[in-house]
């Protein structure tokens, strides 16, 4: 017994400590930098993998009209109508016969983070397509600038929420006119285009191997 607690009080001395009973030995024991974790990349695709089968690929409509929906949505998100893109898609997804909910995600594309880069090169594209010329519209790039440049006591953050900056960029943008709605609708149609084509295939495949696993 004495030279039991006389080696229990080494090994505390020592700083050791026993392993609890049943308790494999801290050597043995994985360690939690050798367990894989998902890359953020890995996450992004899952999210969006996900998002894909659940909101597009599991809905129960026809290949074309869900296609023909994902289509639309992007046409009407390439085109300057942030506040009524929503409803505008539901109206020409009805009209045209389009699924109403597979496009729904893709007129998101411009929204009040993307608008100004987005718009300003489809402006840029409209102006080249229409006169050849693809020289800056200064005036109205100028005044976007300035609307974006934070203010005495107000960050940028602060400015991203105010209504007066965004009347400006619009304003810009109306001033840009044939040129930004020429640029947004050649936009639209083939990215829409490209969309469509793959929506449509990846709804035939998607179907054909459930179809063959049951």
């Amino acid at each position: 017994m004495t030279e039991l607690l006389s080696s229990d009080s080494r090994a505390r001395e020592s700083g050791a400590s026993a392993p609890a009973i049943g308790q494999a030995p801290v050597s043995s024991m994985p360690l939690a930098s050798s367990i894989p974790e998902p890359t953020r990349k890995q996450s992004l695709w899952s999210r969006a993998k996900a998002i894909l089968i659940h909101h597009v690929l599991h809905l129960d409509d026809t290949p074309h009209r869900i296609a023909w929906g994902v289509f639309w949505g992007f046409v009407i998100g390439a085109t300057p109508t942030i506040g009524i893109q929503f409803v505008l898609y539901l109206f020409i997804a009805t009209l045209v016969g389009a699924n109403r909910v597979s496009g729904i995600i893709p007129i998101w594309i411009s929204n009040p983070v993307t608008a100004v880069p987005i718009f300003y090169a489809e402006w840029w594209l409209g102006r080249f397509i229409l006169t050849g010329n693809t020289g800056l519209h200064d005036r109205s790039w100028a005044a976007i600038a300035e609307a974006i440049q934070p203010r005495p006591g107000r960050g940028w953050w602060e400015r991203f929420f105010e209504m007066d900056l965004w009347m400006t960029v619009f304003r810009s943008f109306i001033d840009m006119g044939a040129e930004l709605w020429v640029g947004a609708l050649v936009t639209g149609v083939l990215t829409g285009s490209l969309a469509y084509w793959l929506t449509y295939r990846a709804v035939t495949k998607y179907r054909a191997h459930r179809a063959k696993a049951s």
